[in-house]
């Protein structure tokens, strides 16, 4: 039993450091950042977003099943999804996704604290 413990917590660690080799932008999102300026906030917040996944796939913190608004799992075709802080209480949603010929990080959206509560049901 003690084994199984130790196992867990190890592999437990291995995924929580496991990288991403690519990072995709969702449509939308790629739509909305190629307007931004090279100074903006949200940009710079999503270009560090990008390098710790990078480094990381599980940086984020996992949102349970029962609790992946309708938004991600209908529109987008979302099975697992991630949400990620970043500064001013803006948050970005990803998920991890194998496609048969990898895997890959898709980071879906930036959202401030209000939109992203909404999105949620929390408002």
């Amino acid at each position: 039993m003690h084994h199984n413990v130790e196992w867990r917590e190890e592999h437990k660690t291995m995924m929580q450091r496991m990288a991403c080799t690519e990072i995709r932008l969702a449509k939308d999102l790629l739509a909305y950042y190629d307007k931004l300026t090279s100074g903006s906030p949200e940009k710079r917040w999503l270009e560090e977003m990008r390098a710790m996944l990078l480094e990381n796939m599980f940086a984020g913190e996992r949102i349970p099943k029962e609790k992946i608004p309708a938004y991600y799992t209908v529109r987008l075709g979302v099975r697992n999804l991630y949400h990620y802080t970043h500064p001013n209480a803006y948050r970005s949603t990803y998920t991890i996704v194998n496609d048969g010929n990898g895997t890959y990080c898709l980071i879906i959206d930036i959202l401030n604290h209000h939109d992203y509560n909404k999105r949620f049901g929390y408002d």
